[in-house]
């Protein structure tokens, strides 16, 4: 789970007047280019954990990973996200409201399995929570204290938790931190004396006065407590699901869901969407000395598609199946339709994600023998491969226009999908990446009705955050292409090697590729006259 602290729905402060009016137009630019930043120092410490660590055996690792351990690890991501639920039962609770247990399931689930995934909790999961809880009748500012409030409750119990985790581990996180651990403890301790003085306060008086103009309703002691057991079994289940997935000889269980406290309070903070790379990064820092890196990466590799791409992926199935029910009559239901382009847009990032890091690594052992044994044309490999990842790219571009519900976007995801899905195969027998697709084909084939809005894709002007972002996914895949070849010594001739096992110059001639193209297109959303803007009404208008 993936929620920020309640101070970040406070909106944004308005700008300081030394800024004057270019501020509002540098702003994305600024912020993007931090967020860029700290990618680049993320994916530096990667490279200084990852120095000895080899493609292969990662791979090896997370295929060695027994079933009975995946099939814990879906229990506990269950068991979590059912947890989850308590959160906005909870929260309906301070806020006053009364609403069906089965409207409370499917806006927790579908809210937290986007959240998870995109990040920006308020905008993304309150967005959903603002949209279905409006329809089974609450009012906006019902809504409002049940966004903040389950800010605020993850907010303690992630506090708690990593407490009472440092209070067991302290001696593995003071080597970590080159610290003492007395003094972790005594840290602990006193954020857990922190939260006994807030349920104090819960049990005396029913608010408390932030500032001059704020007051804050407290919740009743009961309903801390409360909160407080729900966010312990949701952020231990969570921690399970990626501990299960460990060698037998795996870390202490407490010890790592402290580790796995402080990597999730990090990724937080980092405001990166889901975490990604924080959250590795800390965890594999974390668990050095008690993992093998390999281990842990592939631990992680697995956690990532068990707990956020699968949710993901059921959460948009659930909205589109309101599609196949004739008529549907209960306002949730029709709110639940509208909010699949939501869901349709995260899945199709996540799709074309997939596409180009498939296309900057080896296939398997098992894909290469297969596709020998089938004797397929050379040619058709190195095309499945190149188009492959170009369809990778298209789907990152395409999916801005399925959040707006564009019609043109919505044939371009289909065609694209369907294309890859094919593609795959061929490629290198990538069964799991061609399901992806094919399911993302068939939800866009039952949400056709939802992609109304005519308008062509190259009408479409991406902000500045969407350019860099797509130059730090390109950059993010040169730097998965370097680690799974760095064995592979670099020459020219590289480029001109066409054989079956040259996976190497088929991986650089497909990032290349995606490179041009993806940079041919930011020049050309840059560079393009701009489109007329609406003048400003007049007095008399």
């Amino acid at each position: 789970m993936t929620e920020p602290s309640p101070a970040s729905l406070l909106g944004p402060r308005p700008p300081a007047p030394w800024l004057g009016e270019w501020w509002p137009r540098l702003r994305p630019w600024v912020l993007t280019t931090l967020a860029m930043l700290l990618a680049g120092a993320v994916a530096l410490a990667l490279q200084g954990l990852l120095r000895e660590v080899r493609y292969a055996d990662v791979m090896a690792a997370m295929h060695a990973t027994p079933p009975s351990d995946i099939a814990f690890a879906l229990l506990a991501t269950a068991a979590s996200y059912l947890a989850l639920a308590g959160y906005d039962a909870s929260a309906l609770v301070y806020a006053g409201a009364r609403v069906g247990r089965s409207t409370v399931l499917l806006t927790s689930f579908v809210a937290y399995a986007l959240a998870n995934t995109i990040g920006l909790g308020p905008l993304t999961g309150g967005a959903v929570r603002m949209r279905l809880y409006a329809a089974a009748g609450l009012a906006p500012p019902q809504i409002a204290r049940v966004i903040a409030f389950n800010a605020a409750a993850f907010t303690l119990g992630i506090t708690a938790f990593g407490a009472l985790g440092l209070l067991w581990g302290a001696d593995d996180v003071a080597s970590l931190l080159h610290t003492r651990p007395g003094g972790l403890r005594a840290g602990a301790a006193v954020l857990l004396l922190a939260l006994a003085v807030f349920l104090g306060l819960c049990l005396r008086q029913r608010t408390l006065s932030v500032g001059p103009r704020w007051t804050l309703r407290l919740p009743s002691a009961g309903l801390a407590l409360r909160q407080l057991v729900i966010s312990a079994l949701e952020l231990g289940a969570s921690a399970a699901a990626l501990w299960f997935l460990l060698p037998d000889d795996r870390i202490a269980l407490p010890t790592f869901m402290a580790f796995y406290a402080i990597a999730i309070t990090a990724g937080i903070l980092s405001h990166v969407p889901g975490g990604v790379g924080v959250f590795e990064a800390v965890m594999l820092l974390a668990s050095g000395a008690h993992v093998p890196t390999e281990a842990m990466l592939g631990a992680l590799l697995l956690y990532r598609g068990l707990y956020y791409v699968l949710p993901l992926v059921l959460a948009t199935a659930l909205l589109a199946s309101y599609e196949l029910r004739s008529g549907v009559a209960a306002p949730v239901g029709r709110l639940a339709v509208r909010l699949s382009p939501r869901l349709m847009a995260a899945l199709t990032l996540v799709a074309g994600l997939w596409l180009l890091v498939s296309g900057v690594t080896p296939v398997t052992e098992d894909a290469r023998q297969i596709l020998a044994a089938l004797d397929l044309p050379l040619p058709l490999i190195e095309a499945s491969h190149f188009l492959g990842s170009v369809a990778g790219l298209g789907l990152l571009l395409v999916a801005r226009g399925l959040l707006h519900r564009l019609d043109a976007a919505w044939w371009a995801a289909l065609v694209l999908a369907v294309v890859a899905a094919v593609l795959a195969l061929p490629k290198g027998i990538a069964l799991h990446e061609a399901a992806l697709l094919s399911t993302l084909a068939l939800l866009l084939l039952i949400s056709r009705r939802q992609f109304d809005r005519r308008s062509s894709l190259f009408a479409q002007r991406l902000e500045p955050g969407w350019l860099l972002a797509l130059g730090g996914v390109i950059a993010a895949c040169a730097w998965v292409l370097f680690f799974a070849y760095q064995e592979v010594a670099y020459s020219n001739r590289l480029w001109w090697q066409f054989e079956l096992d040259a996976h190497a110059p088929r991986s650089l001639r497909a990032l290349m590729g995606v490179a041009l193209i993806g940079l041919a297109f930011g020049l050309w959303q840059l560079l393009r006259p701009p489109a007329g803007g609406a003048a400003p009404a007049t007095a008399e208008e």
